[in-house]
């Protein structure tokens, strides 16, 4: 064996956690095993020597570098593995606007603690970068601040700058009677530098509804070791109709005491934006009594990149760049007024004014991803709270689309319990209706029954309506210097793609991602099924089961006969007199009309009674 493959096969075997003597005595560990800190420190010595065959993971502690994710011809059958990720979270860390310098996070904390930032999970002083003393000033949630209904929840805002591209960054908490522990809290890897190509892969989903079941989801898309997630919407459904800080405070905290869920957000940056089920009731829009008390949770419990301001009010509608991809999250929630108001906005003027400005920039990127958090295409539907509720403002971006020659938008859509891509055919709303469509990703639900919205799908759509769903997607960036290519794949729990994997290229043949064909546009949604085809046979074979038991029953109870024989009036009768009268349906009705037997006439004398009476005169 070549020198190079035995030590891959050694080290394949090193972070299984086994040697080549207890091959045979121990059980494989499953491909996410985390190894222990407490390794020993001569098998800890040679994991490191090794490169990591998931994903060709390095994890030298003098340099931690960014995952390097699969390569997408194999992405779907490679898993990754982060050996470095912190195992067994016990308090809230959420990290996001992560870019290849800085990062932003929020953490639950207790006054006097400190929070230490380190390039290393065993936080050595010499690797410690920051040491952010926990204060009134940093602290956006506090009991002592905010009354009774915070007892026990103290959320810091962090925010890190100056760091290096590329890097891994641990967070740990001490003092507050510690004594100088350091209780590890989350990770937060550094993306790569700007402008320059990368090729990475991220996850998509959104309307998680059950808390206490979503977080398999999010374990399962942990490992896929994406460089960080999007969660497009209905973080949770909390459905609040008030101006009640405290029940966002409880939906929040509801969201990480899941442990899957806790350790998820622990390891790797979540952009998230809300929408209508996370803002308010169903359908909310900027009128909802619960805005103010929706945007100060979500300034308060999530770590945002700034906010915009839509009239002195900081909303959540923001953008990023990772490598030469800009992603743009557009809030349709705060300033929507409803699709049957006078003047329909979904986006109000400020958010479309700036939203009109970053994809006039498209030139600056080889790909943007519109992040929306309800379905963009659909006929014309008034009443409907998507973007086919709206479909003035709708035409008009389309239409500054053409003007601008916007030709590399890709989006990822929420709201739609359902995984659906479409080709770009079906989403031109342009006036002229050519150059508009851009290729579409729905991916949801992560854990909730199916619905079916956005008009029709060239990739077809998958959820059961009256089944649990849990699904995500996601989404292979490869970019290189000679070309740029998109790659959508849907999955449901289990790692079953259920979708055909979809991908588009910007490259020296194709110069545009746009679909070159346009739908009718007529269909207002597409279709599912209500259930998979096993749960159809289960429900049939029950059925013919059920049908048989009864069968069975009210044969025995007619001694045999049909089931019909049990309201003859006939059968009646010959039961009662022990099986002696063999009469008709019409002998029956015959012997309960006749007057005799009513007492209406005198009883007729047998055949042969009156000549018989005669005979007996005559002999007297």
């Amino acid at each position: 064996m070549p020198a190079q493959a035995f030590r891959s096969v050694r080290c394949r075997r090193a972070l299984n956690g086994r040697s080549n003597r207890s091959l045979r005595r121990r059980p494989r560990r499953p491909a996410h095993h985390v190894l222990s800190p407490a390794k020993s420190f001569s098998a800890r010595r040679f994991i490191l020597a090794c490169t990591n065959f998931h994903g060709q993971l390095s994890i030298n502690s003098q340099q931690h570098s960014t995952p390097q994710l699969p390569d997408p011809a194999t992405r779907r059958t490679t898993m990754a593995t982060t050996t470095d990720a912190i195992p067994s979270p016990t308090r809230l860390f959420w990290s996001g606007a992560v870019n290849s310098t800085a990062f932003s996070a929020r953490a639950q904390v207790a006054p006097g603690e400190t929070v230490l930032v380190s390039t290393d999970l065993t936080f050595p002083q010499a690797a410690i970068v920051r040491a952010l003393p926990v204060s009134a000033a940093n602290m956006t949630v506090s009991e002592d601040r905010d009354g009774v209904a915070f007892k026990g929840v103290n959320i810091a805002k962090i925010d890190v700058r100056k760091l290096r591209a590329s890097t891994t960054y641990y967070l740990g908490v001490s003092g507050n009677g510690g004594g100088g522990k350091v209780t590890p809290i989350g990770r937060v890897a550094t993306f790569p530098p700007e402008n320059e190509p990368l090729s990475f892969q991220f996850a998509a989903g959104s309307c998680a509804k059950w808390q206490s079941d979503v977080g398999k989801t999010y374990g399962e898309i942990a490992g896929w070791n994406p460089l960080f997630m999007v969660q497009h919407g209905d973080l949770f459904y909390g459905d609040i109709a008030t101006n009640d800080k405290a029940l966002y405070k409880d939906q929040y905290m509801t969201v990480f005491k899941e442990s899957a869920q806790l350790q998820f957000f622990a390891n790797r940056p979540v952009f998230y934006i809300y929408d209508d089920h996370d803002f308010g009731p169903n359908n909310a829009d900027a009128s909802s009594s619960s805005k103010p008390a929706a945007l100060w949770a979500y300034d308060a419990f999530t770590p945002h990149l700034p906010l915009q301001s839509d009239n002195g009010t900081p909303v959540g509608f923001q953008a990023f760049t990772v490598g030469r991809v800009r992603f743009i999250m557009t809030d349709l929630r705060s300033a929507a007024t409803g699709s049957l108001a006078a003047s329909p906005t979904v986006l109000g003027a400020a958010q479309r004014g700036w939203l009109l400005n970053e994809l006039g920039n498209f030139q600056r990127y080889k790909l943007m991803v519109w992040v929306s958090t309800t379905p963009w295409s659909g006929a014309p539907d008034p009443g409907d709270d998507a973007w086919a509720g709206y479909p003035a403002e709708r035409t008009q971006i389309a239409d500054a689309m053409v003007s601008l020659g916007v030709n590399n938008l890709v989006m990822v859509a929420g709201d739609a319990h359902m995984l659906a891509i479409d080709d770009g055919t079906n989403t031109d709303f342009s006036t002229g209706g050519s150059g508009a469509g851009f290729p579409i990703l729905q991916a949801g639900p992560l854990g909730n029954y199916g619905s079916a919205k956005g008009g029709a799908y060239t990739g077809g759509c998958h959820a059961y309506w009256y089944y649990p769903n849990y699904q995500y997607a996601m989404v292979s960036v490869s970019d290189s210097n000679t070309s740029t290519c998109v790659t959508f794949d849907g999955y449901t729990l289990g790692r079953v793609r259920v979708l055909d994997s979809f991908t588009r290229c910007l490259d020296a043949t194709s110069n545009t991602l746009m679909a070159t064909t346009r739908g009718d546009g007529t269909a207002k949604h597409c279709t599912i099924p209500w259930f998979p085809t096993w749960v159809w046979a289960v429900i049939v074979s029950f059925l013919v089961i059920a049908l048989g038991i009864v069968g069975a029953v009210v044969w025995k109870l007619g001694d045999g006969r049909g089931w019909w024989d049990q309201f003859q009036p006939c059968t009646r009768r010959k039961r009662r007199m022990g099986g002696k009268h063999e009469s008709t349906w019409d002998d029956e009705m015959a012997l309960q009309t006749d007057p005799v037997l009513l007492g209406l006439a005198p009883p007729l004398a047998p055949p042969g009674a009156e000549e018989g009476a005669a005979g007996a005169d005559k002999q007297k």
